[in-house]
């Protein structure tokens, strides 16, 4: 993946088999990040799915057409806004669900669950040991299943873990492509999300603040972030022309401490995406230090804790 998706929060894990120890095993050793839940009962997986799972979220609230008077031209128009408005939805969680299914268990297998579920969004991992081969490999092959492991095998922990990462990152990663794309067409607006020393700090900070959610709030790439405690901070970035137009915008009647740290780089203006612009607001209080991203000569961050 050659970007960082725009927006990324826990997705629905579901665990069905009939053994509770197996479940407990795995209960223990999964990525509790991972928002799983085990089930052994097939009618409450039924239920859940039918019941909770989500429309993915609409391209429509975020990219949407201008129409110039000139006839049959379009413009496109970026609400990046929109993108953090996510985490309102308490039901983001369930727009794509993982679901892994033992084969052997009484009453429908793997495989007779597994058809049930047709929905582009529920990915299916069939736990196998009892199936034979050839069953898989045509249940695989006409997309019944998305994968399939072997529940004996030493590494199924770590292969489970693995292959529910890749795909939940899949999902992101393919839901975001399209709005990048939208936005690399602005030529007068910047984006760093396709900026490998911008995309390698990111990872690394979101790695070691145990960030599991975040979502792109401006089109240079500051991010809105929750870890995993549910503490909320924002990421801020700046390059050299952010801190060109907020000193030029910057009221005339501002503190002159305001301007002098600005150019020297030391602190950057943070505003919240709420927050309240008007003429006569106090630069000042929004003043956050910042700290050069290593790598890149002209992009700066600061980190801003909600308390």
């Amino acid at each position: 993946m050659n970007y960082l998706p725009i927006f990324k929060y826990p997705l629905t894990t579901i665990i069905l088999d009939d053994d509770q120890s197996f479940l407990k095993g795995l209960g223990y050793n999964l990525n509790s990040s991972n928002f799983i839940k085990y089930e052994t009962d097939q009618t409450v997986v039924e239920n859940f799915i039918n019941s909770k799972l989500q429309k993915p979220h609409d391209y429509a609230k975020i990219i949407k057409y201008e129409y110039p008077d000139t006839i049959n031209s379009k413009k496109l128009s970026i609400e990046i806004t929109s993108i953090v408005e996510k985490i309102k939805n308490k039901n983001r969680h369930n727009e794509f669900i993982v679901l892994v299914l033992d084969y052997d268990m009484p009453g429908k297998n793997g495989l007779e669950m597994a058809k049930e579920f047709s929905q582009s969004n529920v990915y299916k991992i069939l736990l196998t040991g009892v199936a034979t081969s050839d069953d898989i490999i045509d249940a695989y092959n006409n997309k019944i299943i998305d994968h399939y492991i072997n529940k004996s095998d030493e590494n199924l922990v770590s292969l489970l873990d693995q292959e529910i990462k890749k795909v939940q990152d899949e999902y992101f990663a393919r839901y975001s492509e399209r709005i990048i794309s939208a936005i690399k067409l602005d030529q007068n607006n910047i984006c760093y999300l396709y900026n490998s020393d911008y995309m390698h700090f990111i990872l690394d900070f979101l790695k070691e603040n145990n960030i599991i959610e975040y979502y792109l709030f401006d089109r240079i790439g500051s991010l809105f972030l929750v870890d995993n405690l549910g503490n909320k901070m924002t990421i801020y970035i700046a390059d050299d022309d952010i801190f060109k137009g907020v000193i030029e915008s910057v009221p005339d009647n501002s503190n002159p401490q305001v301007i002098k740290e600005l150019q020297e780089k030391k602190k950057m203006l943070c505003f919240s995406p709420n927050t309240e612009k008007y003429e006569d607001i106090d630069y000042s209080l929004f003043m956050k230090k910042c700290y050069k991203i290593k790598g890149h000569s002209g992009l700066y961050y600061s980190v801003v804790k909600e308390h």
